[in-house]
């Protein structure tokens, strides 16, 4: 039966007689508890919807209701369809089509267009207590806490594909979490606001004209209000729609990434400008970042070099790394395009010069997307391709053993909708093309791939990244990034000494308010590893490693121990005699948990204290680590765990092991 052609569009009394109808034909046997139009039941779960406003309900098995999506201004509606299994209506005028269909354990939500335009939907109101969304690694964002409704709605907008290091977000509330899997990762947005000193969210979706099938939606599915019972949901899902290749399936094709278990990942720096007169002394300066290495006892290790350059200066060096084994690479990327003659640096450098003119990212309004830092151009990726294979043919045509390679940028989410009529592509071409030239540079020269940040469209294809576990901190911030006279600035590109630029090493404070929304630990979770952490490596951006906040040096390696994700360190001559203990003994300790816990899933995190300051995770059924981010101490089974402290019980192991960094 078609309820909407039979009873038109239905007003408020028209309601009751279709609710009445939906119960009959079987949409629901629960009517009588909701004031919704319509009940969807997904097993014991039901689901109350008006298409009038496209508010969603959800009713739990013991008759609680929860908002999943408030009030949209009222829409006429046309084309009801209402059917055993599914609801479907269209909002005349606006090409927007929208359809629900419960599964066995969720609600499947469907809005399509025909024309280029954008839609809204949901919008979490203020119903709930906290999010739990995969900001970066993760987080656990209380809806009324003044400091991130501040930090959030300053952002504006965030672009979901590069905000959120995998497609969900969970709303808490109460003894049930509601987590909603983003169907379409493209062309989204979360727009964060105030409502009554709350935060809420908008979702909003652009149907843009470079993409001919328009539609996304979202599986909604009610779970237990764990953080555990959240990522597993998630991972289920990415299991069943594209599945997780793990770093050991991974390893069977190339066994180098075994060479990452345990690691720290490493840049050592040596810039200077070679000539005769130097470049013995810069290879013994080079010999002495790898002996050292050697004799603090770190057996493995990611050795990181700015450009390909190096090698090309140094092959003995690479080579002699790579015989120490550990691995080595140089950083690389094809983001920016610079005009031929006035490029600014090396990666922005091409052989073909013709890509400034006809390879760039136009957008909407038929202008070029700058470049980083607003210099030339966006290269666009599924142009970039011959020029990835001679960069990379004209280094290791000279045979230098690079046994790794980092791109910048191809994990981060970055993409973007080319609107030059000739060549019109969208985020999906974008992201496919970034995914084939990481894949192809992986599989033409045997390397261990990895890029930035690392989010999960990527997972299957590299084996590390770098910017997930602290990402770059207040971008947007003038006394963190241009006031060079501001305590809080992160240092400059450049060293003119020829050793490591200021904005990697030098050590800085970070103001109250990042220090809370990036570094504070009742706000951090380990979600990607939840995820992937038997499947992709991630560790913090080059511009934030383990020693660049001071205040947050012990916190961070407890960190990395208890969520497993590597220290990252820049080292040259003078920094490694200056912080060869603190790295050889924080590295030891890592190199342990790490190796035991990297090739096995996180099966469970929990918070043991209610201000969220000691944590616990597992890995496999065997390996669990509990850390003390607090100032007093925690007893756990027998044991005192000290503020800035924390222990590991392996039941291979006979004693518990006690870490204070």
């Amino acid at each position: 039966m078609n309820a909407g052609k039979f009873f038109g569009n239905p007003g408020p009394v028209k309601k009751i007689a279709i609710l009445l109808i939906v119960s009959f034909i079987g949409v629901s046997e629960s009517v009588s508890r909701s004031d919704d139009p319509y009940l969807l039941t997904a097993g014991s779960h039901s689901f109350g919807i008006d298409p009038e406003t496209f508010s969603l309900n959800y009713y739990s098995p013991d008759g609680k209701k929860y908002s999943v999506s408030s009030d949209s201004p009222n829409r006429e509606i046309a084309n009801l369809k209402v059917a055993p299994g599914f609801v479907t209506w269209e909002y005349p005028g606006t090409g927007i089509s929208v359809s629900l269909t419960p599964g066995s354990d969720y609600l499947d939500v469907v809005i399509q267009s025909e024309a280029s335009s954008e839609f809204t939907w949901p919008r979490v109101s203020t119903d709930l207590d906290a999010y739990t969304i995969p900001l970066h690694q993760g987080k656990f964002i209380p809806a009324k806490d003044l400091i991130w409704l501040e930090h959030l709605s300053d952002q504006g907008p965030l672009n979901a594909l590069e905000a959120l290091s995998m497609q969900f977000f969970a709303l808490n509330m109460d003894e049930i979490a509601l987590v909603f899997i983003i169907k379409n990762k493209f062309n989204n947005r979360l727009h964060f606001h105030d409502e009554d000193g709350s935060i809420a969210m908008n979702f909003i979706h652009d149907f843009p004209s470079t993409v001919k099938e328009k539609k996304y939606g979202f599986r909604i599915y009610p779970v237990s209000n764990d953080i555990t019972e959240i990522a597993k949901t998630y991972k289920n899902y990415i299991i069943d729609t594209r599945g997780i290749l793990s770093l050991e399936e991974k390893a069977e094709k190339n066994p180098d990434i075994r060479k990452l278990y345990g690691a720290p990942h490493i840049y050592v720096w040596q810039n200077q400008l070679n000539t005769d007169k130097n470049i013995e002394s810069r290879m013994k300066d080079l010999q002495s970042l790898l002996e050292g290495l050697q004799d603090s006892g770190i057996k493995k290790a990611w050795i990181g070099l700015h450009s390909w350059t190096v090698g090309e200066n140094y092959p003995e060096f690479v080579s002699q790394v790579n015989e120490a084994g550990y691995l080595i690479g140089p950083y690389d990327s094809y983001h920016s395009i610079h005009p031929p003659g006035e490029e600014r640096w090396i990666t922005a450098t091409f052989d073909d010069t013709t890509l400034y003119q006809n390879a760039f990212v136009m957008n909407k309004r038929g202008q070029p997307v700058g470049g980083f830092l607003g210099e030339g151009r966006r290269l666009n990726p599924i142009l970039s391709l011959p020029s990835v294979h001679n960069r990379t043919k004209a280094v290791f045509d000279q045979g230098i053993r690079f046994n790794s390679w980092f791109i910048d940028c191809d994990a981060t989410g970055e993409c973007y909708d080319d609107y030059t009529p000739s060549r019109m592509t969208s985020q999906r071409d974008d992201m496919e093309a970034r995914l084939e030239r990481m894949a192809w540079i992986r599989d033409t020269y045997g390397l261990v791939v990895g890029s930035e940040t690392g989010n999960d469209f990527s997972a299957n294809t590299i084996a590390y990244a770098h910017g997930m576990t602290t990402p770059v901190v207040a971008w947007g911030d003038p006394d963190m990034r241009s006031d060079s006279n501001s305590e809080y600035f992160v240092g400059s590109y450049y060293s003119p000494s020829g050793g490591i630029p200021a904005r990697y090493v030098k050590p800085v404070p970070v103001k109250d308010k990042y220090r809370y929304v990036y570094f504070d630990n009742r706000f951090n979770l380990p979600l990607f590893q939840l995820v992937y952490n038997n499947a992709v490596i991630t560790s913090h951006h080059w511009e934030w490693g383990s020693l660049k906040v001071p205040s947050e040096i012990t916190g961070t390696m407890l960190k990395e121990i208890l969520y497993n994700v590597p220290p990252l360190y820049h080292i040259d001559r003078h920094h490694w005699d200056q912080y060869k203990d603190i790295i050889s003994s924080h590295s030891g300790m890592f190199a342990k948990t790490h190796s035991a816990a990297v090739t096995k899933p996180l099966n469970h995190f929990d918070w043991l204290t209610p201000d969220r300051l000691v944590q616990k995770t597992r890995f496999g059924e065997t390996l669990e680590i509990i850390a003390n981010f607090g100032t007093a101490p925690f007893m756990y089974n027998g044991m005192e765990i000290d503020g800035q402290c924390l222990a590991v019980f392996d039941s291979g192991s006979p004693e518990p092991g006690l870490y204070c960094p």
